[in-house]
């Protein structure tokens, strides 16, 4: 189960809703590119990245009767032929990363991350490209669970564990950093969350 954060959850429960909930979609192209794209009618900027307002369809995200992960469908308009020319050039995307947000357009720093997925099947014709994601491959988790570190937060920025709930978008999960060029937990006012164990013996970690 996804946690959010009581402003979204409030949101979310309202009966009257007049801000939208929208996708963000992030499609690793290459290993150095990738397409930022929203259903929202206007831009969007997320985490130092502008999400382009474009024709996308997210299908049903969750868990058949047995508790097994589900495929999902994803849907990109193909009338500009940009879809088809991207399959085209790079093994028809196969393999590649696709990140799945949902933010409502109140709240624009607190996007709720929905999973990394990876297309396992695709196809197109001259009005829709579409592309079936599978979970993130389970053998490329990182493993073990926890690592814990002298001088590096171990927790997900805004996660619960982290606590923050600010409007900051960015943090480089440092203690000490206290700047907008070096956004740590001190810059947050947000230190007696860090994630980090600072009297560790210098150059040391431990793993369970």
């Amino acid at each position: 189960m996804k946690t959010i954060a009581p402003t979204l959850k409030a949101q979310k429960n309202t009966l009257a809703v007049t801000n939208p909930w929208v996708y963000l979609i992030v499609v690793q192209v290459t290993d150095t590119q990738a397409l930022y794209l929203t259903n929202h009618s206007e831009s969007i900027v997320y985490d130092g990245h502008t999400y382009k307002p474009f024709p996308v369809a997210v299908g049903d995200i969750g868990e058949d009767s047995k508790g097994n992960l589900e495929t999902i469908t994803l849907s990109i308009s193909n009338i500009n032929r940009m879809a088809m020319a991207y399959m085209e050039l790079h093994d028809a995307l196969m393999g590649r990363d696709v990140w799945i947000y949902i933010v409502n357009t109140v709240y624009l720093t607190q996007a709720v991350g929905l999973g990394i997925f990876q297309v396992t099947e695709a196809s197109a014709d001259e009005n829709v490209a579409t592309f079936t994601l599978g979970h993130y491959h389970f053998f490329s988790v990182k493993f073990p669970r926890n690592r814990y570190i002298k001088g590096r937060c171990r927790f997900v920025f805004k996660s619960v564990e982290c606590g923050y709930g600010g409007g900051h978008a960015t943090c480089n999960k440092t203690l000490t950093g206290n700047t907008s060029g070096n956004p740590g937990c001190k810059y947050h006012n947000n230190s007696s969350r860090f994630g980090g164990f600072p009297y560790l013996v210098s150059g040391r970690s431990m793993t369970i």
